[in-house]
């Protein structure tokens, strides 16, 4: 920073510090702006410096906890120890969570709603480039369809014998399928789970500590879970009435409280799926894996079912191929089919 202020960029005919700091470091103009607003935005908040400098946090998760120190200054401690042991997409969860206790759920609503948006360009190589902002439950809905129309046509491409169709080209094609209207599934139907304290749901807002969002998402108002209630399917989600752990049979069925537990993720915080694999922190594509296979007679239950991204659930599977818990030939006949790991179905709710 300090040889950017004092003009080293000009002597190394760069026309901006952030050029100049982009070209030494190998990375895009945008990230080395944001990298030096970041280490600007250090000074008077000791501890994060203290965690950057060690290389505890990166300059991105450092980012992250002072965006939310704005709003919430004693957050620090909590969020340095989220960073230091989690991945930074857990970190953004867990920051987000906390500003949104801090603001009213329905000022916060209504600011997302003249936030939501969309823009298009053409980029270097003539691909068509989107970038839409939707509000919660919009997204949520839309998400589910587009994740359904995607398994689709990866299910399609895999019978093919075209296992190397990546999910992000999948999740394109089926948003082309939707929009033109080639898709086999449509917008209604979309499934999306919100959780709410009952108690809150009848009062028509929160006190602290009640629960009122989308798993994944976030917060929303109480206002608009019961304005989703008056045109829904209602699915109650009463977390300590049915004990997910009680869930226990053995085959590849799964029951609706099963799935619907698997959906909204583990209590306490019910922030929805993400693949499990350390420093991984995609919640898109993902696919319910036994930890110890069917084949091996692992059972159907909450402590023996995870979430794998497709990469990730390919090579658990070789894993136990490797380990000779999928039978001698996985590739032959039915057996193939009894010998399989798990059975893959995209990250939604029934």
């Amino acid at each position: 920073m300090r040889a950017a202020e004092c003009g080293a960029h000009a002597d190394a005919g760069a026309p901006t510090p952030e050029q100049w700091v982009g070209q030494l470091a190998g990375i895009p103009v945008g990230r080395a702006r944001a990298e030096m607003e970041t280490v600007v935005a250090l000074a008077g908040h000791a501890a994060t410096t203290a965690a950057v400098v060690s290389g505890e946090v990166s300059l991105a998760q450092a980012a992250e906890v002072l965006h939310t120190l704005e709003t919430v200054p004693d957050a620090e401690a909590e969020l340095l120890e989220v960073a230091r042991s989690k991945p930074l997409r857990s970190l953004q969860d867990r920051a987000r969570r906390i500003r949104a206790r801090r603001e009213d759920s329905e000022s916060r609503y209504r600011r997302q709603q003249l936030a939501r948006g969309g823009s298009h360009r053409i980029d270097r190589d003539g691909m068509s480039r989107w970038e839409v902002a939707f509000t919660p439950e919009i997204g949520a809905a839309v998400r589910s369809v587009v994740e359904r129309e995607a398994d689709r046509l990866y299910r399609k491409a895999s019978k093919q014998q075209r296992r190397s169709t990546p999910h992000h080209a999948s999740v394109a094609d089926a948003i082309a399928n939707l929009i033109l209207g080639r898709a086999e599934t449509g917008f209604s139907g979309a499934d999306v789970i919100v959780l709410v304290d009952l108690e809150a749901l009848r009062r028509g807002h929160r006190h602290d500590g009640e629960t009122c969002h989308i798993p994944g998402v976030g917060d929303i108002p109480v206002s608009l879970a019961r304005e989703i209630a008056d045109d829904a399917f209602l699915k109650a989600a009463i977390h300590d009435a049915v004990e997910p752990k009680a869930i226990r049979h053995f085959g590849r069925r799964y029951p609706a409280h099963l799935r619907t537990a698997l959906a909204i993720g583990s209590p306490t915080d019910f922030a929805g799926t993400v693949c499990c694999e350390d420093g991984c922190e995609r919640r898109f594509g993902l696919e319910r894996n036994h930890v110890d296979p069917v084949a091996n007679d692992g059972p159907t239950c909450w402590e023996n079912l995870r979430w794998r991204c497709r990469p990730h659930h390919r090579a658990k599977t070789e894993r136990d191929r490797r380990a000779g818990l999928l039978g001698s030939h996985p590739r032959r006949g039915s057996r193939s089919k009894r010998a399989r790991s798990s059975h893959s179905a995209g990250a939604r709710a029934p």
